[in-house]
């Protein structure tokens, strides 16, 4: 039996990749965690949000379900592009399972 997941992604660009790994996926400064989401679990809804000035990536996040309260907040909206969440803390980068370049 696997163990239980949430898999959800993120939308970034490539050069942010790194520090994301070694310090964790942090909430911006000066926001509402609760309500600044910064993970979807729809892998498109994240590519939507990988504009930016570089290459486009979206990081793929394998969340144990035991610790899925202590790092993001109870699920906010919910679309075709996925069922988005904030972050309580920094999300390590022990849970990402991958980063997929985005085609525009």
């Amino acid at each position: 039996m696997k163990p239980c997941t949430l898999r959800v992604y993120h939308g970034t660009q490539s050069e942010k990749v790194a520090s994301i790994k070694k310090q964790g996926l942090k909430t911006p400064p000066g926001v509402m965690p609760s309500r600044w989401y910064m993970v979807t679990t729809q892998k498109a809804g994240a590519a939507h949000y990988s504009a930016g000035t570089g290459e486009p990536v979206v990081i793929e996040y394998r969340i144990p379900c035991s610790e899925v309260e202590r790092y993001l907040w109870p699920p906010g909206e919910s679309s075709t592009e996925g069922t988005f969440y904030g972050i309580r803390k920094p999300l390590p980068g022990k849970y990402i399972k991958g980063v997929t370049k985005v085609r525009r």
